[in-house]
């Protein structure tokens, strides 16, 4: 009756430490899960266009004179909002005028 005792309990450790285990693989699968999903958030966030249009857009079209240096501007600011609201909720405050040849460092 102890060999019975000591083998259900060596079964029993077995056991806990076979699901500990697996507890924690699978803890770590989805927090892997996790971080990829927020990693990709946040590179759409980088990434993030007003329709069709990308900053290097609005600048090309400002550079051919199909946007004054304001509608430029707005658009930016617009864009920057945006993209900030979906990286966190953080306003961005308006930046002064740029000169018409300036372009924004990435």
């Amino acid at each position: 009756m102890a060999g019975a005792a000591i083998s259900n309990m060596d079964l029993g450790r077995t056991l806990s430490g076979v699901l500990t285990l697996l507890g924690v693989m699978v803890l770590a699968l989805l927090g892997r899960a996790a971080i990829s999903r927020y990693r990709k958030r946040l590179m759409r966030g980088s990434q993030e266009t007003i329709g069709a249009w990308s900053l290097d857009d609005l600048q090309d079209m400002r550079d051919s004179g199909q946007l004054t240096d304001q509608e430029y501007q707005a658009l930016r600011q617009r864009m920057i909002r945006k993209t900030m609201g979906a990286a966190g909720g953080v306003k961005a405050k308006p930046n002064p005028p740029a000169d018409s040849n300036d372009r924004i460092s990435r």
